[in-house]
């Protein structure tokens, strides 16, 4: 089941890079975001997500729990995780 598509979200660009990378090392199709406003275009995108992680906070505007609520819609058979650090 590797090849599915993960939502990496965070403001971070260190934590965000070595994140994406070692779920890519793993088989995973990874689309690495920075923004509230970039992950939430995305989860309209037409490819189908396997699952959505993000960072809590996001700097102002959404947070990763706004993410998560704002995809689940459309995305319903998406797993969402929201982690904070």
């Amino acid at each position: 089941m590797r090849h599915q598509r993960v939502l990496f979200i965070d403001d971070d660009q260190i934590i965000a890079s070595a994140t994406c990378e070692a779920l890519r090392d793993y088989g995973y199709r990874v689309t690495e975001l920075h923004s509230a406003s970039e992950a939430l275009a995305e989860t309209d995108a037409p490819d189908p997500l396997f699952a959505l992680v993000s960072d809590i906070n996001l700097g102002p505007g959404p947070d990763g729990f706004d993410i998560a609520k704002d995809a689940r819609p459309r995305t319903s058979t998406t797993a969402a995780s929201v982690v904070g650090s």
